[in-house]
């Protein structure tokens, strides 16, 4: 059983204009279920304009192109934005018009309020939402890259101090086999003179 509250559900959602051609207004105070979706609200509230500027049953076709905001203030809710939405009345075509009637031959509408989400349409909130995931991806990215980028840095630096160590170490080694091997040709040399000198002595 539902409840009711001032002639209206409980739990439905209420939304208002809140820009229309670019200024801010507050215009019109529709309902829709939990069901359905802010563009049957914003469908709603495009007779609202029209209501607001005079414009009543077939007068509404004067109405034009608009562009508008609607905002949600339900209670509870966090008073979203959405749109720009782009609405217009249409009249009904002969075809329609017969589609239209109801089952005693009544006509009941003459036209349809036709309303579409912009392109780049989306809810305030997501616009800002998506602008701050994407700040925050790309603070993200430059501080993998700079991750990155020290750890090549210090892999380069420590590259380098391994190889100077590596040269210093192989140098050292070579310096000191050489050395060595300096000496013992020198011991031989001396030891190929001495006995040189003893041949000749023997000789004499």
């Amino acid at each position: 059983m539902s409840l009711f509250h001032g002639g209206k559900a409980e739990g439905d959602r209420h939304f208002r204009v809140v820009k229309l051609n670019g200024k801010e207004v507050e215009i019109g105070g529709v309902s829709i279920t939990t069901k359905a979706s802010p563009g049957d609200a914003a469908r709603k509230l495009l007779s609202s304009i029209a209501h607001e500027k005079g414009l009543k049953k077939n007068k509404k076709l004067e109405l034009g192109k608009v562009k508008f905001s609607i905002q949600e203030y339900t209670q509870g809710s966090k008073k979203k934005e959405y749109g720009p939405y782009e609405g217009h009345f249409h009249k009904y075509t002969a075809e329609e018009l017969k589609k239209a009637k109801t089952a005693k031959g009544k006509q009941v509408f003459t036209m349809r309020p036709m309303v579409k989400l912009n392109k780049n349409g989306k809810s305030m909130n997501m616009v800002k939402k998506n602008k701050m995931n994407n700040s925050n991806n790309n603070a993200n990215k430059t501080k993998m890259n700079n991750s990155r980028n020290k750890v090549i840095k210090n892999m380069n630096n420590n590259n380098k101090t391994a190889n100077k160590t590596a040269n210093k170490t192989v140098n050292k080694t070579t310096n000191k086999m050489n050395n060595k091997m300096n000496n013992k040709l020198k011991k031989l040399k001396k030891t190929l003179n001495n006995l040189t000198n003893n041949i000749k002595k023997m000789k004499k």
